[in-house]
């Protein structure tokens, strides 16, 4: 890349200025994926569903309700706290393990373990 180029792409990330200098069909389709926004409330909200997350196992675990608006985000926090913190199936068992593995939730159905991803039920709608 040349040294103006660089110039010109100097305020983007390592990433982006990779993308920037591909053709344009690559460009295009890479715009078109979704992409995480961060802002305030939704960095709120991850950061409780975290500390819920990490919460030790306990006879009454503590839980989050998650509401609001149509299109404001909700699904879209839910998704990436799920990027973050895959299931971990045990298949033969058929229950979450791992996490949802002890406690109130041991001997849950597979189904329902996916459902409170690790302890978290979060109530979307």
């Amino acid at each position: 890349m040349s040294e103006t180029a660089e110039q010109a792409l100097s305020h983007l990330g390592t990433e982006a200025k990779r993308l920037a200098t591909r053709p344009d069909a690559e460009r295009l389709q890479a715009m078109r994926r979704d992409r995480w926004i961060d802002y305030a409330r939704a960095s709120t909200v991850l950061r409780e569903l975290e500390r819920l997350y990490e919460t030790p196992p306990r006879e009454r675990m503590p839980c989050m309700l998650l509401y609001g608006e149509s299109n404001i985000g909700k699904t879209l926090i839910t998704r990436k706290f799920e990027r973050e913190h895959p299931p971990q199936c045990d298949a033969a068992r058929g229950i979450a393990a791992g996490r949802a593995d002890h406690g109130a939730f041991k001997g849950v159905g597979l189904r329902h373990a996916r459902q409170v991803a690790g302890h978290i039920h979060v109530n979307v709608g």
